[in-house]
């Protein structure tokens, strides 16, 4: 739960930073297309990033990280009670398959 809480407030202060970068402010037209074309290189590179170039879309730049995040957290909720009370073991496993 710690380490959920610390990714999480983790990706929350880069969300937050992201959505604020002034990307392509102040660039000039040959700047600009120079920048974009090295900007989503990177992200596509990565093939789980989605680069989202323009201006104000800077928020949708990490909704993989964040869907990741809150599929660990639900990991966490099914295991929790396993490792806690052993016995409920048996009635979780066939939830806990459905999800592997």
């Amino acid at each position: 739960l710690v380490s959920y809480l610390g990714v999480t407030i983790g990706a929350g202060l880069l969300q937050a930073r992201a959505n604020d970068l002034p990307l392509w402010e102040g660039l000039s037209a040959e700047d600009r297309i120079a920048t974009e074309a090295v900007y989503n290189d990177v992200f596509y590179k990565t093939q789980y990033i989605v680069p989202y170039p323009k201006h104000g879309e800077a928020k949708y730049q990490f909704q993989y990280q964040w869907w990741i995040i809150q599929f660990e957290l639900m990991i966490f909720l099914m295991t929790a009670p396993c490792v806690l009370m052993p016995s409920v073991t048996e009635r979780v496993r066939p939830m806990a398959l459905t999800f592997l």
